[in-house]
């Protein structure tokens, strides 16, 4: 027996949605914003009492014109997500008069789409947070217009041959009290550093120096209030280096919007706008008349986290693994895509869990193609009982979706590497290249993370903030083996580590301070950091420590000279205090060689990412 839906039964609920404005007002908005959480409903909704949402959405739900998913997003209860079924599609259709295939299409609302969308939910859902909160800030009731997620125009230069594309978050045009408002959204999570913003924010000028019609409010709600200070700074310098503003920005932090709802967002209006001006980018067919009711709805909408779904194609293969996928697993393989090649024994430190947990974790990720051991062999060290480990293609394709990226822009924002011997992603042959090298500075890293804990057992604010690998800190020439910031007593410190095994010349070290230099000099640094990071270097034996030394002070002739500090491996290794890295270890190299010192000290530059 088939149990698809007929057009019959599309006519029918569409009969009766007529006579419930409340849940035909729900259907719609469905319709333009896919697997909205029920408070944002309400709240999109603003006659409407969260009670009476509930009692809406549970009618719609047993007459099959919606359905829920409730994704592990997040520790604790996740949330409940709502979407249409094909039945409510076509009833949408039948209220609207327009093909539920060009609504599906436009609206991205088919098993695809919303399989991609399960793999981006933490972005999704802040963009509708943040549509939800601009809805609220209206001085009356708000319709909306037009809703685009991602917003992507192409545009031409006169420079250029081939057509520019800029790509915002979102974009959405309300109407209320009789005037319209366009907004560009950008709910920033502070997943990837804001250097890689400025192309876009270029971009988006450019675009909007052209004849557009309604200059658009740019909204930024951030994570801090120092990214926030950040962000401030790029707009400031955008609107210096081309003489104009051409957005009206707003910026806020994400505490601020959910704690004060009385926070005023700018908007432009344009009083001659019209609904036509504001047509959809795609033009909607009409709906045909169907000549036999008893035809079944067209298949667009299945269950994209259903396993045994018909439907094969990789966004919903990724949207299956984030739905199944829990925020710890999450985590492990965000840190195995950043970090690759660490041990079972150095996961249970970093991620602060038991290593038979660790293990348990790891083998199921393993056993869903997200991550893979790595062969001893592949490392050229075929003797080892070590098992190291590294995301594959589709666990980094994840990660990527995760944070809101493409994986080409996450390989270069986040620094992702791994993908197996076949498919090599990012810096995974380099970093295989040099195994020995990676290990180690996985290893002080590592170190960091274990003295955090102990210091936070004894009492102490401490903690490993960030650890950022080789690609996500480069800067040009700039290219530190890693950067860090450690928490101590409250107080943030970042520093640049540099790994150093012996085998470099003097000729490497002066080149490698000289990049520091320029980098300093430039003053892309103060665009980056507080004040200069410290730059920690790590060696493995003496007289490398002291080849070190020299070179520096030869680089610093004539210079203000580097926050550099040395110590040798077996230094830290043997500490015998508890405090490791934070002991007395660490040596100025205008010193001589016995004096040493602590790295941690009270400065007015604490070297914290400004974008972190």
């Amino acid at each position: 027996m088939n149990d698809r839906p007929r057009w019959r039964d599309a006519i029918r609920t569409a009969a009766l949605i007529r006579s419930r404005e409340r849940d035909g007002e729900i259907l719609l908005l469905l319709s333009q914003l896919p697997l909205l959480p029920a408070q944002l409903i309400g709240r999109l909704t603003r006659h409407q009492s969260f009670a009476t949402t509930y009692r809406c959405l549970t009618r719609l739900r047993g007459e099959g014109l919606v359905r829920t998913v409730r994704p592990a997003i997040s520790r604790g209860h996740g949330q409940t997500l709502h979407h249409l079924t094909d039945l409510g599609l076509a009833t949408v259709g039948l209220l609207t008069g327009v093909e539920p295939a060009v609504l599906a299409r436009q609206h991205r609302l088919r098993t695809a789409d919303l399989g991609a969308m399960l793999a981006q939910l933490p972005h999704v859902l802040a963009c509708y947070e943040l549509l939800a909160f601009v809805v609220a800030a209206q001085p009356g009731p708000a319709e909306l217009l037009r809703w685009e997620r991602p917003f992507r125009r192409q545009f031409q230069r006169p420079s250029r041959v081939t057509p520019v594309t800029v790509e915002m978050p979102a974009f959405v045009d309300l109407r209320s009290s009789s005037e319209v408002s366009a907004f560009l959204l950008y709910p920033d999570l502070g997943t990837a550093p804001l250097r890689d913003v400025r192309p876009s924010l270029d971009r988006l000028a450019d675009y909007l120096s052209h004849d557009v019609g309604m200059m658009p409010t740019l909204i930024v709600v951030t994570t801090t209030p120092e990214r926030l200070d950040a962000w401030e700074r790029l707009l400031d310098e955008l609107a210096g280096r081309r003489g104009f503003r051409p957005l009206t920005p707003a910026l806020l932090t994400w505490e601020k919007l959910r704690g004060d709802h009385s926070v005023e967002v700018g908007a432009r209006h344009d009083h001659r706008a019209r609904v036509p001006d504001l047509a959809p980018l795609v033009q909607l067919e009409p709906l045909e008349p169907r000549s036999r009711s008893g035809t079944p709805l067209p298949p667009l909408i299945c269950d994209p986290w259903n396993p045994t779904s018909a439907v094969s194609c990789r966004s919903v293969q990724l949207g299956q693994m984030a739905f199944h996928l829990g925020p710890t697993d999450f985590e492990l393989v965000d840190l195995v895509s950043r970090h690759p090649f660490l041990t079972l024994r150095q996961l249970a430190s970093v991620l602060a869990v038991e290593t038979p947990s660790v293990r348990r974790r790891r083998n199921r990720l393993i056993a869903d193609g997200v991550l893979r051991l790595v062969k001893p062999d592949e490392v050229g060290n075929p003797e080892s009982s070590d098992e190291w480990v590294e995301a594959t293609v589709t666990g980094l394709r994840l990660v990527a979706a995760h944070h809101g990226l493409s994986p080409s822009a996450a390989t270069l924002s986040l620094g992702l590497a791994g993908g197996g011997i076949e498919h090599p992603v990012g810096q995974r042959t380099t970093l295989i290249r040099q195994f020995d090298h990676t290990c180690g500075v996985n290893r002080v890293f590592v170190r960091f993370c274990e003295l955090s804990r102990h210091q936070a057992a004894t009492g102490h604010d401490d903690a490993l903030v960030e650890w950022r690998n080789a690609a996500a800190c480069a800067r040009g020439h700039l290219r530190p083996d890693a950067y860090g910031v450690y928490r101590h007593h409250g107080q943030l410190f970042g520093f640049f580590l540099e790994y150093d095994r012996g085998t470099m010349s003097a000729r490497d070290y002066a080149a490698k301070f000289t990049a520091y230099y320029a980098y300093r000099q430039t003053g892309r640094s103060e665009q980056d950091y507080d004040g200069f990071p410290t730059i920690l270097m790590v060696t493995t034996d003496v007289l490398a420590e002291e080849r070190i030394a020299r070179a520096a002070r030869a680089a610093a002739v004539g210079r203000d000279p580097l926050p550099l500090l040395l110590t040798c491996q077996i230094r830290i290794d043997g500490s015998r205090t508890q405090q490791g890295l934070l002991a007395p270890i660490w040596r100025e190299t205008a010193s001589a060689f016995h004096p040493r010192q602590c790295w941690l000290r009270e400065c007015s530059g604490s070297g914290y990412s400004l974008s972190s």
